[in-house]
């Protein structure tokens, strides 16, 4: 819990920049923060994060943002049974580099490949990078045989857009029920855009710099997914020195994002090295 409000005020700080949060209601607004976090705890999510990979950004920013999506999952679950997630960066055009929503896959995968995304440099083509957004998620219109799922979008920029996103923005919010979070970063970010694009004023976030959006994710975190481990496009490979034991297998863990030795059903131990035992009769 302690981690959880020191986490909330640093995102205070970023809101009293965007909505002139004052330090006497400080306690209203982190516990009303607290509440919003509570609404995504055992939701399924479809998200998509545009990344500005433009000339300004700069190589060691760009890396910043990748850190900010780590962060933000470190929080969630990846798995095609709770949180699924594409990545897209823009520059001149846009760019994507992973799309779990389309196929999913586990949260190993991801974070394998989210390091493997590059910073490019050039202009900033926002609304590019909203197309694609529409392009991976779906409009409401399309979930007719199954529930729909929370679809959500993060846009992260530094500066002003060469071409305007914000009739793409609106379609996303208004056709496909899509929740916006704009963040944006330094001293030229068009503001007035920011807020049209975002769900509304309280999804807007602005800062000076890269350093304190590392700590955003917290306030727009989602699911805790019951399932602790994915077996799905993991091999014996994955795990090694040393290898899983007898009644044990290599899994990746949602939350985790690490490859793990785990105890096969009416099993327990570690797995790792070593054989998992059989559970008492009646406590399995």
């Amino acid at each position: 819990m302690a981690g959880r409000l020191d986490g909330l005020l640093v995102i205070l700080k970023l809101l009293a920049v965007s909505q002139q949060v004052s330090a006497q209601n400080l306690a209203q607004v982190a516990t009303s923060l607290q509440n919003q976090v509570r609404n995504y705890q055992h939701s399924r999510a479809d998200i998509v994060f545009l990344l500005d990979s433009s000339g300004s950004v700069e190589q060691h920013n760009f890396e910043t943002e990748i850190t900010f999506v780590e962060n933000f999952l470190s929080q969630l679950t990846i798995s095609p049974h709770a949180s699924r997630v594409a990545v897209v960066s823009f520059d001149n055009v846009a760019r994507t580099h992973i799309d779990y929503i389309k196929i999913p896959k586990n949260k190993c995968s991801f974070l394998r490949e989210l390091k493997m995304v590059e910073y490019t440099g050039g202009s900033t083509n926002a609304e590019h990078a909203f197309r694609l957004a529409q392009e991976i998620l779906r409009p409401q219109s399309a979930f007719t045989n199954e529930q729909p799922v929370k679809q959500v979008v993060v846009y992260i920029t530094d500066g002003k857009p060469d071409r305007d996103p914000v009739a793409l923005a609106r379609n996303l919010k208004s056709v496909y029920n899509a929740e916006i979070y704009s963040i944006g970063v330094g001293n030229n970010p068009n503001k007035q855009q920011l807020h049209d694009c975002a769900t509304d004023a309280s999804h807007v976030y602005l800062s000076t710099d890269f350093v304190d959006i590392k700590d955003v994710a917290k306030r727009i975190r989602g699911d805790p997914y019951s399932k602790r481990y994915e077996t799905n496009g993991v091999t014996s490979g994955d795990c090694s020195s040393p290898s899983c034991g007898a009644n044990a297998e290599c899994t990746c863990g949602s939350e985790t994002g690490e490859y793990e030795c785990a105890c096969k059903p009416g099993f327990y131990g570690t797995g790792r090295g070593a054989p998992c035992t059989p559970c008492p009769k009646g406590r399995y």
